[in-house]
């Protein structure tokens, strides 16, 4: 893949921000039952972040299959999947694990949303629901809890099994990842379905919130998440598109992290951009869904609350607070012309900046949400 590499122009910026968007927003109406993930929806945007044109891919994967077995079947991918090919390869060329594991997640997301389609073409989500939570305790789908929970493991096992294959291009064991991958999908889609068949058939349904049913935990749990979704929205509208600067928070997030007055004035004024609305939105999602109590928000557990987050070292989630509060910033301080000074400073002072980013955020969620704008925040003996 490496012609096709020399006739790219990757925005490798672009590229991730439409990558962890798209997956955090699939992985997370997939726990929706019934969801169907879209096979087309990023494909133009991840097509314009690598600068190539369809045809190009076209062209390039039928020589590159030719010689391979099942090519015919090969051939049968649509463009979108075999651009996802090249650009898992591009992140493994360029030793960038994390991100190529993210392209696999979102890889096997498509093919999901292919296979359960065919399976299942019209859905009712009392009887999906039923047959989730019923399903055989070998599944996949119930060993790993969640479907979305299902589709990283099988990422991650595509990736121990194929990835060194993927990053040197090298077609017949690429022809075997697509095959793997595809196959362990359509076995758990297929027993599943039956699942689903069966409790259609005998009437076995679970009521949620989706057809009107008056529960209160559902309900109350949709209407957090319907809260969150609008919340998130309007934070980062306030922020990139009525371009508002909260000096306030501004404030408060400075004196916490100690980081200088002109780089917490550059960095607030670079937030005001239409092209950060997509990452702050993601960012006041994960922060607020990770909140137990009212106190983390409005209280005085706030800031120990944003310590935790950004102090967080290892996890299974493939999308999570402080990782984007990481790629927003990587991506001001490239915005505001920082970056030759910014690679010289101490990685304690790097993640200064990086909390001030992701701490003025949650602080301007928390003006928006509680209404104490004009109350600065009790510091008391917190350190960072």
């Amino acid at each position: 893949m490496e012609d096709l590499l020399l006739k790219s122009n990757i925005d490798v910026n672009k590229l991730k921000k439409v990558l962890t968007s798209s997956i955090g927003e699939e992985l997370s109406k997939l726990s929706e039952p019934c969801y169907y993930p879209s096979v087309k929806k990023y494909y133009f945007q991840q097509l314009d972040a690598v600068g190539l044109k369809e045809p190009t891919i076209r062209e390039y994967f039928k020589k590159f299959y030719e010689n391979v077995p099942a090519a015919d079947a090969l051939l049968k991918q649509d463009p979108a999947n075999n651009l996802l090919i090249f650009i898992i390869f591009f992140f493994l060329k360029n030793k960038d694990i994390n991100s190529a594991l993210i392209t696999i997640v979102y890889y096997n997301v498509r093919q999901y949303g292919a296979l359960i389609r065919r399976q299942i073409p019209y859905c009712k989500p009392e009887f999906f629901k039923y047959a989730l939570d019923n399903v055989a305790k070998t599944h996949l789908f119930s060993r790993e809890k969640t479907i979305p929970s299902a589709i990283i493991f099988l990422s991650r096992e595509a990736m121990r099994r194929w990835g060194e294959y993927i990053g040197v291009s090298d077609a017949e064991n690429i022809g075997k990842f697509i095959n793997e991958v595809r196959t362990r999908l359509a076995q758990s889609i297929k027993s599943f379905a039956e699942s689903y068949y069966y409790a259609a058939e005998k009437g076995l349904g679970i009521r949620t919130p989706y057809e009107g049913e008056d529960e209160q935990g559902e309900t109350f749990q949709v209407e957090v998440l319907d809260k969150i979704i609008r919340v998130a929205e309007n934070v980062s509208k306030q922020i990139c598109v009525y371009k508002k600067i909260d000096n306030n928070a501004r404030e408060d997030a400075k004196k916490i992290t100690r980081v200088k007055d002109e780089v917490t004035n550059l960095i607030v004024r670079e937030l005001n951009n239409t092209k950060y609305i997509d990452n702050i939105k993601i960012i006041v999602e994960l922060f607020l869904r990770d909140l137990k109590n009212k106190s983390q928000l409005c209280g005085t557990d706030f800031l120990p609350f944003v310590n935790s987050l950004m102090s967080i070292k290892r996890t299974t989630k493939q999308i999570y607070f402080k990782q984007q509060v990481n790629v927003l910033t990587e991506l001001i301080i490239d915005g505001i012309n920082y970056r030759e000074r910014y690679d010289t400073l101490t990685s304690q002072s790097r993640y200064y900046i990086q909390f001030f980013v992701g701490l003025y955020i949650s602080i301007v969620t928390r003006h928006i949400i509680c209404g104490d704008s004009n109350k600065p925040i009790r510091v008391g003996s917190f350190k960072i």
